[in-house]
């Protein structure tokens, strides 16, 4: 069973995460892809859920990935009303994360499937010893604080470690490298720290934890509570400074191996994303037949 991907500004050589994602399925599943959807498709995949669009040719089954749930703020006020009204609309709701899945099943159908990890690219090799603990934080600021970058400022005021950033805003020296760079960013750090209020994955945390790198993660955000509590993962209350803090040390006291961290992904692949798509597509068209 083939589907029809509708992702804005596909381009086969960005190796943006969603267009990574859309060409997995792709390459993997045989789908065709493109920025508008397919009249003639069976099915008409929107990735992400903000793509979707009331359209008024031949309607044909729809399917959705909804990442993150925005809160009704200013800021994430417009995306949160989309998200609703795609997961009414939509035949297939998919999502990344456990915690999001219960309210996406109160509209029809709803299958949770995790991201994945590119662990050909993302691998670890020994890391770098630094005078001071180097720990590192990934991705785009947004306006609102959903990223938790005031925790960061107030982390590098301490003095105690030297933090970087990898993506766009943080209020840290900051570089936005490309993607085929990234593992060489994970391996120089000594921990990777995720600061997010809100998030669907994040991809970063599980890219760090393929580079054999100890994270420090909040709790209820994402698919993060789905990692398994073990050494190398630690938690801290979300938004809550002096928790992180303890998580921090308790990350720098507690080392392990960088092939013990990786095992945690191992199954988060590729094939196993597209396997897990096609499943749920297939599901969908003999269910609605």
């Amino acid at each position: 069973m083939k589907a029809h991907i509708v992702t804005p500004l596909y381009d086969r050589n960005s190796n943006a995460i969603i267009a990574r994602l859309a060409r997995h399925l792709e390459k993997g599943n045989g789908w065709t892809v493109h920025a508008v959807p397919n009249s003639h498709a069976v099915v008409n995949v929107f990735i992400p859920y903000t793509e979707w669009r009331r359209t008024k040719w031949r309607r044909t089954l729809t399917a959705a990935w909804f990442t993150h749930k925005e809160l009704p703020t200013t800021e994430g006020g417009a995306c949160l009303r989309r998200w609703e009204i795609a997961s009414r609309a939509v035949d297939l709701r998919v999502t990344p994360a456990r915690m999001y899945l219960t309210g996406l099943m109160e509209d029809g159908r709803a299958v949770q499937i995790s991201h994945p990890v590119e662990l050909e690219h993302f691998t670890p090799q020994k890391h770098r010893a630094h005078k001071r603990p180097v720990i590192g934080v990934a991705g785009r600021v947004y306006k609102g604080g959903r990223k938790g970058e005031g925790l960061v400022k107030r982390l590098a005021r301490d003095g105690r470690w030297k933090v970087i950033a990898s993506g766009q805003g943080w209020p840290v020296p900051c570089t936005k490298r490309a993607w085929k760079d990234m593992p060489d960013f994970y391996r120089t750090l000594n921990i990777f720290l995720c600061t997010s209020q809100i998030e669907g994955g994040p991809v970063t945390v599980l890219e760090a934890l393929a580079c054999g790198v100890p994270v420090v993660i909040p709790t209820g955000v994402g698919a993060m509570d789905e990692l398994p509590n073990m050494p190398g993962i630690w938690r801290y209350d979300k938004g809550d400074y002096d928790s992180m803090i303890d998580s921090i040390n308790y990350a720098i006291d507690w080392p392990m191996l960088p092939e013990q961290l990786r095992a945690v992904v191992e199954d988060c692949t590729a094939a196993r994303w597209c396997q897990q798509w096609q499943q749920a597509i297939e599901r969908l068209v003999a269910e609605m037949a």
